[in-house]
């Protein structure tokens, strides 16, 4: 898929190529404010203008988009191949990358010396949202959204081996294909928790821990829960891409992930010509992520 194509996509096509996108602008939209406080990002529109902690260039994105380009690579032949976007993702890590999460410099260092390793012992602590950020390139990419969530819960354990990170990146992954194959929200989010919901475990069950947040509450952390949360009532909530996208963005905390998940399933909902062209514009690795669609 080539830029130039975007504007002429049939539908499903659209919200496929706006799911990818859409995760690639929150990431890029919210990375400049990642750590501000709801008071610290300016009023009025916001710009891919760069800066913040990591001092990024203007539409430049974090470990979110790349390592949605490494589970996307893993999809190259056709059904997803886990060795491949373990290797991918060691080969990121060998390019010094700016910023790479504690959890999963942690899990990398672990595969690196253990070559036949294809996921991480189970690690209950290990509930960051370093794998739901990815999650929506199974939804994007597997067959449907069954075979998304078995993905999306394999994958997730090579960083995250925990269930709420497994529940998430499959909740997440179901939703995306839903959406894309044209399911409105409501109906899209109750197809994906009853797919997940056969994975429950005793004291876990994914329609409670994974239900939408309750209103726009700022949060801090790096929580797979709350990321996954405020994406589901930003879906079920947005009348657009943009209003959408920026009231997640605006809570400030982890900003370039919880952007990067809501553009996401914004993206599924709304499809690409929705995504405002100067976001789109600006964005880097724009190309590289149609190649891998």
């Amino acid at each position: 898929m080539n830029p130039e194509d975007l504007q002429s996509l049939p539908p499903r096509e659209g919200r496929r190529a706006g799911a990818i996108l859409g995760l690639a602008v929150g990431d890029a939209l919210g990375a400049t404010h990642e750590f501000c406080s709801p008071e610290e990002v300016p009023e009025g529109p916001l710009g891919m203008v760069g800066g913040g902690w990591l001092d990024l260039e203007p539409g430049e994105a974090t470990d979110d988009t790349a390592l949605t380009m490494a589970v996307l690579a893993g999809y190259e032949g056709g059904s997803l191949d886990l060795r491949r976007v373990r290797d991918e993702m060691l080969s990121w890590q060998d390019t010094d990358p700016k910023d790479i999460g504690n959890q999963t410099r942690k899990a990398l260092d672990y595969l690196r010396v253990h070559p036949e390793a294809l996921s991480l012992p189970e690690d209950p602590d290990a509930q960051g949202n370093g794998a739901v950020m990815r999650a929506a390139s199974h939804g994007a990419k597997a067959g449907s959204a069954e075979e998304a969530v078995e993905n999306a819960w394999i994958e997730a354990a090579l960083t995250h081996p925990s269930w709420e990170a497994r529940a998430s990146g499959a909740l997440v992954a179901a939703l995306v294909a839903n959406l894309i194959d044209g399911v409105r929200p409501e109906g899209a989010l109750n197809a994906s928790y009853a797919l997940v919901e056969g994975r429950d475990e005793p004291g876990k069950h994914v329609r409670e821990t994974l239900r939408p947040l309750d209103g726009y509450e700022h949060d801090p952390g790096g929580w797979t829960v709350y990321t996954t949360r405020l994406a589901l009532l930003g879906l079920l909530d947005a009348p657009d891409f943009r209003p959408g996208l920026e009231r997640v963005i605006r809570l400030g905390g982890d900003a370039d992930t919880n952007g990067a998940v809501a553009g996401a399933v914004l993206g599924a909902r709304f499809g690409v010509g929705s995504i405002p062209s100067e976001w789109l514009h600006d964005v880097r690795g724009r190309e590289d992520l149609l190649h891998l669609l």
